[in-house]
């Protein structure tokens, strides 16, 4: 119910290291970093669920201008133990843009769409020799390539992204749309369940009291094996 009222508020939840990470940075260097998702959107919803998924955990990677790197980097070092933060990458920025990293023509990068330099590098870096392939068959003319319904091809070998790292969705406008639909759905079947159990618990409730006190453990014992039947 918090992350739906969230939702509404136009605001994403974020994993909880890099929450606490990017509040460590704003606090001590009055310094916002921005988490990478924030900064792209996807035009075409086709490939959204390769772009999310081949991201994965690097959507919530944090970017500093490069002139902070070096700051927030030991403010990171410092609190990881205390804060329990971990997994959360710090984008050198300043290196990616002396890199220029180029990306293939036809590599996943130019689904990407997004007004900032350091998240452009950032992405071009990720995923610009991640081809893209109209099927299955089509793998195998790259040397890692991803399909639209998020079939991988690296090193040889073909390998489906595990489809729950993409049914929430963080990139762009569309996010907000998704995160609401899969969160209100998870939650009716919440309260369904919580229904079933408060159903079940005063069930359970009356039997115990009409079987008397000595004989509670047999009661639920006699329960239990009339529930498995």
């Amino acid at each position: 119910e918090a992350e739906l009222e969230d939702l509404r508020r136009r605001r994403l939840t974020y994993p909880e290291p890099t929450q606490r990470l990017r509040g460590l940075i704003l606090q001590e260097l009055g310094i916002e970093a921005r988490v990478l998702c924030e900064l792209l959107e996807v035009p075409d919803e086709r490939w959204q669920n390769a772009v999310e998924g081949y991201l994965h955990t690097r959507r919530f990677d944090l970017l500093v201008p490069p002139d902070a790197f070096d700051r927030a980097l030991r403010v990171y070092e410092r609190e990881k133990h205390r804060h329990g933060i971990h997994g959360v990458g710090l984008v050198n920025t300043g290196a990616l843009l002396r890199e220029r990293p180029r990306p293939e023509p036809g590599s996943l990068a130019d689904e990407v769409v997004t007004d900032d330099p350091y998240a452009r590098a950032y992405v071009d870096r990720l995923l610009g020799r991640v081809m893209k392939a109209e099927d299955e068959q089509e793998l195998k003319r790259f040397a890692v390539a991803i399909t639209p319904t998020c079939m991988t091809y690296r090193h040889h070998a073909a390998r489906q992204i595990d489809f729950r790292i993409y049914e929430l969705w963080y990139i762009g406008r569309r996010a907000f749309t998704r995160q609401r639909q899969v969160k209100e759905a998870r939650l009716r079947e919440l309260r369904e369940a919580m229904e079933r159990l408060k159903t079940a618990s005063e069930r359970v409730q009356r039997f115990l009291q009409c079987c008397g006190r000595k004989d509670e453990r047999w009661a639920l014992e006699l329960w239990q094996q009339a529930a498995r039947l």
